[in-house]
């Protein structure tokens, strides 16, 4: 059964659904040494938006993605589809080991997806992107994770509450800090070149026609979601969720960059 939440997001045609949005994709993007005629993956991709965004912009790119949720998958062959692009290499898999030969890829990257797993499902995946990575390639993260000064006992309550109410945790609370991301992703082999906050700031306003027509999909998304009753109610419902978990401007979790080679 599909997540209540995941269900929501791809019904609307949400895009970059992770810390700072556009922004910190772009912010990721830029310590990726991304060119055309290169063999990218992303692990997660959602409705498609970011890799549009860099086919858009990298024409002669291979993008690939691997996507856990179902009715993303549909989602994102149509923002592809719409956007004047072919789909043939967006593929759903929960679980490695995933599809692909080994060192497949120049670059790899993850936003906002790993922290909502359990650790082994992290250190799985972790292994996998490191069989599918080609040696000198780059691995990307851009990670939500909790602030040092919120407790152990706030993170259970939240990730617990979470869990009951949609079947997903909030944030990881054993890789409770970067320093812990860092060490388990070093733990694999990589090697650590980039690891930042997610600053919110301007980003690359160039758009390719690519890119203004997935833009216009995701407006349409949210045209449905503001004049759809059932819609608006599923939105009501979570803003109401959320409401009770967190306190009025209180911040509790922060985006983070990290960025590896093997």
């Amino acid at each position: 059964m599909e997540n209540t939440v995941l269900s929501h997001y791809a019904s609307i045609n949400a895009e970059f659904l992770h810390g700072a949005g556009m922004a910190g994709t772009e912010q990721l993007f830029s310590y990726l040494p991304i060119h055309d005629h290169q063999n990218v993956l992303e692990i997660g991709f959602g409705t498609g938006a970011s890799l549009v965004r860099l086919k858009g912009r990298f024409p002669d790119l291979e993008v690939c993605g691997i996507e856990a949720s179902e009715l993303m998958l549909q989602k994102a062959k149509k923002r592809f589809r719409w956007s004047g692009l072919s789909p043939t290499h967006l593929k759903v898999k929960g679980v490695p080991p995933y599809p692909f030969e080994h060192d497949s890829f120049d670059i790899i990257y993850i936003e906002s997806v790993l922290a909502i797993l359990s650790l082994e499902k992290i250190d799985a995946i972790l292994t996998e992107i490191f069989r599918l990575l080609k040696p000198g390639g780059h691995f990307g993260l851009n990670e939500t994770i909790w602030l040092p000064e919120i407790s152990s006992a706030e993170i259970s309550r939240i990730n617990d509450a979470c869990f009951r109410k949609y079947g997903i945790i909030q944030s990881n609370e054993e890789l409770e800090d970067a320093n812990s991301w860092a060490s388990t992703i070093e733990s694999k082999g990589f090697k650590q070149l980039i690891t930042e906050p997610v600053v919110p700031k301007a980003w690359n306003k160039k758009t390719s026609w690519v890119e203004k027509r997935s833009r216009l999909f995701t407006l349409f998304g949210k045209i449905n979601g503001k004049i759809s009753a059932k819609h608006r109610k599923v939105e009501q419902e979570i803003m109401d969720f959320q409401n009770s978990l967190f306190e009025p401007g209180k911040a509790y979790m922060t985006g983070h960059i990290f960025v590896y080679t093997k």
